[in-house]
């Protein structure tokens, strides 16, 4: 069988390495981060293992779920109904509740209209023909403009700094039929459930005689007459190799691969700020049930914020009582990017103290600065297909799961279809 080089050591790589391995085939694993994980990434503090960027165990997600169990990781599995509130102005909403919803600042209208849209969308199985339509035309017909001005167009900003102008209907319907707020939470106590299904991919590719390497970022993916040869790396070492996967966000890919632009240079991607901070008490205001909770109007220097410890109480251990998750979405390499760590806790500190009245006492904070964390799905957007115009050289990730909500399972299962694909081209 011949040999594969994959580069990427996320979900998407290490899923796709496992099952060409299992198939037969030699691979190496190339990850340019000190830690496998890509996107998943964790830190230790005082022995125990946090993640840097927030990822969620649903309990709709069949392929993550067929993972864990593969995995024999399911059992260590539990489940938390958590909420997710959404703060307008100056109070905090949570949609699983009829009373808030019945509360937000809708019209009577509104909120008949809106009621009535989402059933429609839990209702609803194929989204193909909303792929071309822009998600404010749709949302205005099905729902209405208020809706629009109120709910999704902050959501959207949020997500990707654009409008629901810029993006696609189909994206929007799936994410809502997929009922992601009305899921359970899954966690693994004490500890970051990500770090051990990488641990056990790892070890699990290493028993099968796969190799993996860490701190071995890419320079250059050579080809020659529209075929892949060989795999360049800034160390200076190159490796010959006839199939190569890449997990790359698409704009960092072609820089490697100029080849590409022409089929890809029109995926663009938006950044993230992921601020994991610990706190010895938390604002007597703040929602006890609170798990997760975005910021749409006015607009907020974070998106959004997560309590780790609510959904994983043993995550601080005995030294620290909470552990929270700022995230803002930026684009990448940007002024907002780049800003000084410090500016950026006196930003959201200055919000936590308008929003709740008071601010956080941070015992200690991690920031983690993520050039490329998702896609934007602009109207018309179309999944690249897993071979690309250069013989050889196949393509995961979460770019290539739309209109899906994009996830950890998702993830993986991109890696298992490049693997696929591969499996029938070389076999």
């Amino acid at each position: 069988m011949p040999r594969a080089c994959v580069i990427g050591g996320g979900f998407s790589g290490l899923a796709c390495a496992l099952r060409l391995l299992e198939k037969g085939f030699s691979v190496s694993v190339y990850e340019s981060s000190s830690q496998l994980g890509g996107l998943a990434l964790s830190f230790q503090k005082e022995g125990q293992r946090i993640h840097g960027c927030y990822h969620q165990i649903l309990s709709t997600d069949e392929t993550l779920l067929r993972v864990l169990h593969e995995l024999k990781l399911y059992d260590r599995v539990s489940w938390l109904n958590a909420s997710i509130y959404f703060y307008y102005d100056t109070t905090f909403y949570n949609f699983k509740n009829p009373f808030d919803l019945l509360r937000f600042p809708f019209t009577f209208f509104e909120k008949l209209s809106f009621a009535k849209f989402m059933v429609s969308c839990f209702l609803k199985k194929d989204w193909s023909r909303e792929e071309h339509i822009d998600a404010f035309s749709w949302l205005s017909h099905k729902a209405s403009a208020g809706i629009v001005e109120k709910l999704f167009d902050p959501l959207v900003r949020i997500k990707f700094g654009l409008t629901t102008r810029d993006v696609s209907a189909a994206w929007i319907g799936s994410r809502l039929a997929s009922r992601e707020g009305s899921s359970s939470f899954g966690y693994m106590r004490g500890t970051d459930w990500t770090y051990e299904v990488i641990s056990a991919l790892r070890d699990k590719i290493l028993s099968l005689g796969g190799e993996i390497y860490c701190d071995s970022p890419v320079s250059l993916i050579e080809e020659k007459n529209g075929k892949v040869t060989s795999v360049h790396f800034v160390s200076g070492k190159k490796v010959v190799s006839d199939i190569v996967v890449s997990t790359l966000a698409p704009p960092l890919l072609c820089r490697l691969c100029p080849s590409l632009a022409s089929s890809l240079a029109h995926i663009d991607y938006i950044g993230s700020l992921s601020l994991i901070v610990g706190v010895d008490s938390l604002p007597l205001s703040w929602k006890d049930d609170c798990y997760w909770s975005i910021y749409l109007h006015p607009e907020r220097s974070f998106g959004g914020l997560f309590n780790l410890t609510k959904l994983n109480p043993q995550l601080g251990g005995s030294s620290q009582k909470y552990i929270l998750n700022f995230f803002t979405n930026v684009e990448p390499f940007s002024e907002a990017y780049n800003v000084d760590e410090e500016v950026l806790c006196e930003r959201y500190q200055h919000d936590i103290k308008s929003i709740f009245g008071e601010p956080l006492v941070i015992s200690w904070k991690k920031l983690f600065r993520i050039p490329y964390v998702s896609a934007k799905y602009r109207q018309g957007y179309v999944n690249p297909p897993v071979r690309t115009s250069v013989s050889g050289l196949y393509l995961a990730g979460n770019y290539r799961s739309y209109p899906s909500v994009t996830s950890t399972g998702t993830a993986f299962k991109t890696g298992e279809e490049a693997a696929e694909a591969i499996v029938h081209d070389y076999s």
